[in-house]
């Protein structure tokens, strides 16, 4: 096996496939103000912007940003906490969560039509591969991206 020659490729290619209009959307959806709309969404409409940082592994700094965004989307609320009115707790709005479900749709329609157009077969060696990459990376990548992780890297 000519790693160097399969290296390049395997680089080619994921440039090419992040260039997508497909995977441009999905990368966003995965991050950011999508990411932290998604989680209001499963965490039943609400959250403490402490809990948000902690869960997502942010920093608070990040998580003020990407709320004072959404607060100007009229996407979430701030409000005092139910259970501790010293707190100011986040909610998400009605806006913002038919705006979640209207991503979180656009996305599975997205990929589905990828798996689809893999075929059954295709599509689930390209599960099983992806699987085994996370595998890999847990194993052997993992410490060399926590100890990068613990500076700059701590964003979404």
């Amino acid at each position: 096996m000519d790693s160097s020659a399969l290296l390049s490729e395997l680089i080619k290619k994921l440039h090419e496939l992040s260039n997508t209009c497909m995977q441009k959307h999905i990368g966003e959806s995965l991050k950011g103000e999508m990411l932290l709309l998604q989680f209001l969404v499963n965490q039943g409409g609400s959250s403490l912007p402490s809990h948000l940082s902690e869960s997502m592994n942010v920093s608070s700094a990040r998580i003020a940003a990407v709320l004072n965004s959404l607060c100007k989307k009229g996407f979430v609320r701030r409000k005092p906490d139910p259970t501790d009115r010293r707190k100011k707790a986040v909610f998400i709005t009605e806006a913002g969560f038919q705006y979640a479900l209207q991503q979180r749709r656009y996305l599975r329609d997205i990929m589905l039509r990828i798996l689809e157009g893999l075929g059954e077969t295709d599509a689930r060696e390209y599960i099983r591969i992806v699987g085994r990459i996370i595998e890999i990376s847990k194993e052997e990548a993992a410490p060399a991206c926590e100890s990068q992780a613990a500076g700059i890297y701590s964003v979404f």
